[in-house]
């Protein structure tokens, strides 16, 4: 095992498994405050926010491994009311939710998960880029042409799993980077 997504809320957790096994890289979800879990030493996340604000997640990604941890912290603040939206309310309901909003016809989650009610989908859509009741910063453009496809599953099976979770299958790949391409691939084998 190289990597290890930790979802427990626990960032000190986190900073023990990376001084017990230095080679194990981790990731944080949404439980954690990704620019946090990446000054301490992890390597990404992999969470249901990113899928609904791509562009702010990858702006925050190259900000933290350029090491501006104060631009990274004003932008994980922004962040922050939507991880606490995705807290509150069923993730994969809250992913599509959060698509639909923005005009992606990605339709309801998977049963036996519900759709989020009226006043939910509310709260999600209050927290987005797109809400007329908030404006999103300047910083929200990426400079680089770096596309994903989320929400990421890179440890073995667990693409079985996120599908009875209520996510979507990409119906296309796009490149993101070389060790998640390998990670796939190995998967596959």
């Amino acid at each position: 095992i190289r990597y290890i997504k930790d979802a427990s809320t626990n960032t000190g957790r986190l900073l023990s498994i990376m001084n017990r096994a230095p080679r194990m890289k981790v990731f944080s979800a949404s439980a954690h405050i990704p620019a946090a879990v990446m000054l301490i030493g992890g390597v990404g996340w992999m969470a249901g926010p990113a899928c609904i604000v791509p562009r702010q997640s990858v702006r925050l990604y190259d900000l933290c491994q350029a090491g501006k941890w104060s631009e990274a912290m004003k932008l994980q603040r922004d962040l922050w009311r939507i991880n606490e939206a995705f807290a509150r309310f069923n993730l994969a309901a809250c992913i599509k939710a959060g698509l639909q909003i923005q005009g992606y016809a990605v339709g309801d989650p998977v049963p036996p998960q519900a759709a989020l009610a009226p006043a939910e989908r509310d709260a999600v859509e209050h927290t987005l880029p797109t809400s007329r009741s908030w404006k999103w910063p300047d910083y929200t453009r990426s400079r680089n042409r770096r596309l994903m496809t989320l929400p990421v599953v890179v440890i073995g099976m667990s693409s079985i799993k996120a599908t009875s979770r209520g996510y979507s299958c990409a119906e296309s790949r796009v490149f993101t980077k070389p060790w998640m391409s390998e990670a796939s691939a190995s998967d596959a084998a």
